[in-house]
C-alpha cells in the first residue's frame, strides 16, 4: 500500500469535510451570537463554552473520523457506507451539542429581594412552575438586550414574578442604591472611574448586579432598559 498517497487522500477528504463543517459552524455562530447569547450574555451565560462545544461537535469530530476511516482503495459502496456512518455520528453529536447550547441560553433575568439579578438559563426555567407561568407578552417592554428581566417581590401579600417595569419607584431606587453601595465597596477603582464618566454622558443610569452561569458583573442601563455598559466583570468560580 502506498502510505504517503493514502495519507494524502485521507487529508484531502478530511479537509473537504472540515471546510463544509466550518461553513455550517460559522453560520450557526452568527445566529448563536445574535439570538441565543446576545451582547454581554455571551460571556456571562457561557457563550464561549457553548461555541467550543459546537465547534468540537460540528467542525472537529466529523473530519477527524473521516481522516481515520477514509480509504480510497476501498470499493465505492464501502466508502459511501463509511461516510454515511461518519455523517450519522457527526449529526448525532451536533444535535446533542445544539440541544445543550439551546437549553443553556439566557432565558430571563430575575431580581430578588437582595437586589441581585440572576440570569436563569432556559433549562432551569422550563420545568419550574414559579417561572413557567410567566406571561411572556408582559415582558415585551421589560428586556435588556432581548432577554426579559423581571422582579420577584411581594404583592398583595404574595410572592409574585412580574416584569421589572411594574416595580414601584421605591423598589427601583432600592435596587439602584443597594447596587451602588455594593459597587463602591467592591468594584475596582478603574470601574468606579468608568461609571463616573458614564454618568456624565447619560442621564438617570440604573445599576444592576447580575450573576450569570460563569461570570458576574455590574450592568448599566437607562430608564428604558437600553444597555449602556458592563462594569467590573469577574469569573464566578475564581
Amino acid at each position: 500500500m502506498n502510505t504517503p498517497k493514502l495519507l494524502k487522500t485521507k487529508a484531502i477528504a478530511a479537509g473537504i469535510h472540515f471546510s463544509i463543517s466550518f461553513v455550517i459552524f460559522i453560520l450557526m455562530t452568527v445566529w448563536f451570537c445574535l439570538s441565543l447569547y446576545p451582547s454581554f450574555y455571551f460571556k456571562m451565560s457561557g457563550g464561549i463554552q457553548g461555541l467550543c462545544l459546537m465547534f468540537f461537535c460540528d467542525a472537529v469530530l466529523g473530519p477527524l473520523i473521516t481522516f481515520c476511516v477514509f480509504n480510497h482503495t476501498k470499493p465505492k459502496r464501502e466508502i459511501i457506507t463509511d461516510l454515511s456512518v461518519v455523517a450519522l455520528i457527526q449529526l448525532s453529536a451536533f444535535i446533542y451539542g445544539f440541544w445543550a447550547v439551546y437549553n443553556g441560553r439566557p432565558y430571563v433575568s430575575i431580581i430578588y429581594s437582595d437586589s441581585r439579578a440572576i440570569i436563569l438559563p432556559y433549562q432551569d426555567v422550563k420545568d419550574d412552575k414559579k417561572y413557567s407561568s410567566m406571561n411572556v407578552s408582559e415582558f415585551a417592554n421589560s428586556k435588556i438586550k432581548s432577554v426579559p428581566i423581571g422582579i420577584y417581590h411581594i404583592k398583595d401579600k404574595k410572592n409574585v414574578l412580574e416584569p421589572l417595569i411594574k416595580a414601584s419607584q421605591e423598589e427601583m431606587e432600592k435596587i439602584d442604591n443597594d447596587t451602588r453601595k455594593h459597587f463602591q465597596m467592591y468594584a475596582r477603582e478603574e470601574s468606579k472611574r468608568e461609571l463616573k464618566k458614564l454618568e456624565t454622558e447619560h442621564k438617570d443610569l440604573l445599576l444592576f448586579f447580575m450573576v450569570g452561569k460563569y461570570t458576574m458583573a455590574y450592568i448599566c442601563v437607562d430608564k428604558q432598559f437600553n444597555f449602556i455598559a458592563k462594569l467590573d466583570e469577574d469569573n464566578l468560580w475564581d
